[in-house]
């Protein structure tokens, strides 16, 4: 019995240090979370309140291929609807890590000189049917917006990346960039296709010679 006490005990005391890890980092490990139910999300694939990275959750990449990176933080109280009383968010924290290890600024893991600026802009958000149909005039939403260009990930593994604002909010998501399938053989000929209109009953009227398709690579 004692070694059992001691046993959970140290189980507790091991829990209780992961869990103050997170907190005193302030980044939220990755979670699924389900898009927003209803008719009227403030943006589509952004389910955390405040914050919105794109390329959305659950995005899968190629090694080598390009993409950017944005982070959005909306700013916005649905009491009052009026975003000229709501300051808009400027200091946030964009972090990306590989396959669970440790955390790295975005600007430097991409190895970029510097951190780009932040842009601003509002927009309404029509988050019912009284405001889209009736009087009410929606939610006025203070964006604050920060976009890395051009980056890629060279190697596979699994990608996190996590946005941290206010005193404790942080969302996170995970990118996937699977490694590529070897040939075994190379393709040696090549058919291009390339028609317009050809959906909507014209292709059973259309022959078009075979050696008009293949081209022979040698």
């Amino acid at each position: 019995m004692p070694r059992i006490f001691g046993a959970i005990l140290l189980a507790a005391a091991a829990t209780a240090g992961v869990v103050s890890a997170g907190k005193h980092h302030n980044i939220q490990e990755y979670k699924l979370i389900p898009d927003p139910e209803g008719q009227y999300p403030r943006l589509g694939a952004c389910p955390d309140p405040h914050a919105c990275i794109l390329p959305p959750d659950l995005s899968t990449f190629l090694p080598g291929a390009y993409f950017d990176l944005r982070v959005e933080l909306h700013a916005y109280d649905k009491e009052n609807k009026n975003a000229t009383q709501v300051t808009p968010y400027t200091h946030f924290k964009t972090q990306v890590r590989k396959d669970g290890g440790p955390w790295q600024d975005a600007s430097s893991f991409f190895h970029m000189d510097h951190e780009p600026g932040l842009e601003n802009w509002n927009f309404t958000w029509v988050d019912s049917i009284d405001a889209r149909f009736g009087s009410d005039p929606g939610v006025d939403v203070a964006v604050s917006s920060r976009i890395w260009r051009k980056l890629k990930f060279d190697s596979p593994g699994v990608y996190d990346v996590s946005v941290t604002y206010g005193k404790k909010n942080a969302y996170t998501v995970r990118y996937t960039v699977p490694e590529p399938k070897k040939p075994t053989k190379k393709a040696k000929n090549a058919i291009l296709f390339i028609s317009d209109g050809t959906n909507v009953g014209v292709s059973s009227n259309l022959f078009v010679p075979p050696s008009h398709l293949v081209v022979h690579i040698s």
